[in-house]
This record gives C-alpha cells, sequence and structure tokens, in this order.
C-alpha cells in the first residue's frame, strides 16, 4: 500500500466517524442506514485497491452522463407521486391555495447539477493524457477519500433543510408525540428527500473527484518536467467549479444561510486551487494571461458579491468597501501591461 493511500485510508476511517458526533439528520436510523451502506462499500474499495470514482472508470461518458441524469429525476418524479399518495405536505406541487410548484424547480436545478458534473468527466476523458494517466497512476484508490467527505457535506447541507423549518427539533425529537410533523417534506422518511440526497452524494463525489484527478494529473506532469499547456478542458473545469461557488452568492442564495456561506469560504479556496493549478502548467502568455484574468474578474466579483450581501441587513453601501478590489485590479493591471510591453 503506498504512502497516499495509507494516508487515505486513515482520512476515510476519521471522515466516516464524523457522521456519528454531528447534529444528526432525522430520522436519525435512516441516516445510519446510508452511512453503514457507503461504509462498507468504501471498506472493500480499500482492500480491494479500487477506485470508485467515476474519472478512473473506463466507461464512455454519454453512459455516465445518461446515469447521473437518471438519478436526478428520480428524487423529483417520486416526490410527485408521494404528492398525490401522501399529500401536498409531503411535495408540494401547487395544488393547495397560495402553495408554489416544487417540482419543476427541483427538476431543472437537479438534471443541471448532474449535466455539470457528467461534462467534467467528459472534459477530463478528453484531455490529452488523462487515460494513460488515470490507467498507470498507483494512487487511485486513495481519492476514495472524498466519498465519506461528500456523505458529510451532504449529510450538513440536509441538516441545514430541516433545521431551517424546524430551529428546535433537537429538543423535540423523541420527547413530544408527532415530532416528525415539523419535518414534514424534509425527512430522510420520504423517498424523494431520500432518493434526492444520493443523489447530492453522486453528484458531489463525481464532480470533487473529476477535478482532483485534472489537477494531479497537471502536477504529475509538472513534476516529471513535461508540463500541460493551458487546454479548454482545464478552462472549463476551472471556469464551472469557480461559478458553482460564485453562484451560491447570488442574491437568491442569501435567504438560504448555508449556502451562502459555501460561497463566502468556498470562493477563495477555489480562486487559490486554480492558481495554483495554473501555476503546474506550461508557461506562455495565455497560461499568464488567463491566471491574470481569474484574479482580476474572480476577486472582484467576490468583493462585489460579499458586499452586496450585507445590504439584506439594511446596510448602507461605503465606497471604502471596495477599496480592497480596487487596488487589486491596479496593481493586477499594470502587472499585466508590464508582461504584455
Amino acid at each position: 500500500m503506498t504512502a497516499p493511500v495509507l494516508v487515505s485510508t486513515g482520512l476515510q476511517a476519521v471522515l466516516a466517524i464524523v457522521p456519528f458526533f454531528a447534529p444528526p439528520v432525522q430520522p436519525e436510523k435512516h441516516q445510519k442506514y446510508v452511512l453503514a451502506s457507503l461504509g462498507l462499500i468504501g471498506i472493500f474499495a480499500i482492500a480491494g485497491g479500487v477506485p470508485l470514482h467515476p474519472a478512473a472508470w473506463p466507461t464512455d461518458p454519454l453512459v455516465f452522463t445518461v446515469v447521473l441524469v437518471g438519478m436526478a429525476v428520480v428524487p423529483p418524479v417520486v416526490g410527485l407521486l408521494e404528492s398525490r399518495s401522501k399529500g401536498q405536505l409531503v411535495y408540494s406541487t401547487g395544488a393547495r391555495p397560495g402553495a408554489s410548484n416544487r417540482f419543476p424547480g427541483h427538476l431543472l436545478v437537479n438534471v443541471l447539477g448532474a449535466l455539470a458534473a457528467a461534462g467534467l468527466v467528459w472534459v477530463a476523458s478528453s484531455t490529452d493524457g488523462f487515460d494513460s494517466f488515470t490507467d498507470t497512476f498507483a494512487n487511485q484508490a486513495a481519492f476514495n477519500v472524498m466519498l465519506p467527505l461528500a456523505v458529510i457535506v451532504v449529510f450538513a447541507f440536509v441538516r441545514w433543510q430541516q433545521v431551517a423549518v424546524c430551529a428546535d427539533l433537537d429538543q423535540r425529537v423523541n420527547r413530544e408525540e408527532g415530532w416528525e410533523d415539523y419535518i414534514t417534506g424534509y425527512s430522510l422518511r420520504h423517498w424523494h428527500q431520500l432518493f434526492n440526497l444520493l443523489y447530492l452524494i453522486a453528484v458531489t463525489f463525481t464532480a470533487t473527484t473529476t477535478i482532483l484527478n485534472l489537477f494531479v494529473h497537471a502536477m504529475e506532469q509538472a513534476k516529471a518536467g513535461q508540463p500541460l499547456g493551458v487546454s479548454w478542458q482545464i478552462v472549463v473545469a476551472i471556469v464551472a467549479a469557480l461559478s458553482f461557488a460564485f453562484a451560491c452568492g447570488l442574491p437568491w442564495s442569501r435567504e438560504h444561510r448555508a449556502v451562502y456561506l459555501l460561497f463566502l469560504t468556498g470562493s477563495p479556496a477555489a480562486l487559490g486551487a486554480a492558481l495554483v493549478w495554473l501555476s503546474w502548467l506550461r508557461a506562455d502568455a495565455f497560461r499568464n494571461v488567463f491566471a491574470l484574468s481569474i484574479v482580476v474578474i474572480g476577486y472582484v466579483l467576490y468583493c462585489v458579491e460579499a458586499v452586496l450581501g450585507n445590504r439584506r441587513r439594511g446596510e448602507k453601501l461605503e465606497l471604502s468597501y471596495f477599496s480592497a478590489a480596487a487596488v487589486a485590479v491596479v496593481l493586477v493591471m499594470l502587472v499585466g501591461v508590464l508582461y504584455l510591453s
């Protein structure tokens, strides 16, 4: 067992324990069933040295796209069926006066998420040398560590959904008769919510491991003294990752604190990772201009979204809030002009 796989195995063991100590998703027994099932899959994958991530599979990206889109469609369709058998409170389709229809938005967001993740797999598979990298890289099983991490992230999201509709959920559980009524529509007892949880884990695991594979592929080529050039596939992967991070900071997300905090904490990490990734690629004018563009556009967008996020609290905007962004833009523009001159 190589050192990366050994470290990954240790991390997986630690991460697998985290959900059992974190505030539970209700009903807790359903959460334990999912954790136990995925834990067993992870153990067998570790023992067999089998990479679970789709980027390492010899599967046609089109086949994988169909599978992932199918997983995306199941939760809203099941929700639609549950709305007819269990009522509108379980899954609203707008039949009640004044109630919204969850189905179109749920279906659209899920399918777009599936297409984005599958698109990353397609981008990776069409990158020069990527297939040979996945075939020969001895530490592919190390990337399985992203599975328990994806589980933690998705369970945390579902937990936030439940607490958003019932802030004192933990005080009501098993102490008050009918406590589960307070999270109707968001309980793991509802099939649409359970299927949606599994879909979100699959999408998160696919996207993160594919980007990680592309990242390490570039690193390995740089270590070998044969750095990759900036391909359109890498540009698409970086833009897609940054777009997701920034989309979490748009006005719609400010009513959902967990999503908005993902923007606040995730965007700087995504910008930093993108710049490190680009630093491992072959130095040329396009790489340098693209890196400078990431700094200018990405950082300015982050500052603007972060500052505008305070408006929901009624805070007045001041020009000084944008001073750091202005300094960064001027400096990068001067550096860019000096580089191109």
